[in-house]
């Protein structure tokens, strides 16, 4: 039985968390696992951020709060310090690098990460149905 991706879920559960790894899931309505990717926990809490905003984008001061564990007020300062010295691409580099890392986990749940230039990023939902495993 095929089903559309609008009835599918992503839970990201705390507590399963090993070796360094969140355990993220993406259940059918049923409450069938379909899928199961590990993320880090740096990838995870710029996930959960995506998935906050969702589907907007998330503005780059609330991934990078996120990613360094600051305020989105002092983020948002140390954005704009960057832009005005022209050095935001070297800030973000680590960011952006673990957000690439992310993408083939991402890409299991028939998600994109893209670039809202010079302003956030926005997930986005790739069209694929998914089989019932038990077919």
């Amino acid at each position: 039985m095929s089903k559309s991706p609008d009835r599918y879920t992503l839970v990201v559960d705390h507590q399963l968390f090993h070796k360094g790894t969140y355990i993220v899931t993406l259940q059918a309505e049923t409450g069938d696992i379909v899928e199961q990717q590990g993320f880090t926990s740096q990838a995870t809490v710029l996930l959960l951020a995506l998935l906050e905003h969702y589907p907007d984008y998330c503005p780059l001061e609330v991934l990078y709060a996120a990613f360094y564990a600051l305020d989105v007020e002092d983020a948002r300062e140390v954005i704009h310090d960057a832009i005005e010295e022209h050095t935001l691409t070297e800030l973000l580099h680590p960011l952006r690098t673990m957000l690439y890392l992310a993408k083939p986990g991402l890409r299991a749940f028939v998600i994109e990460v893209q670039t809202v230039t010079d302003t956030g990023y926005i997930l986005i939902p790739q069209r694929r149905v998914y089989k019932n495993k038990r077919e």
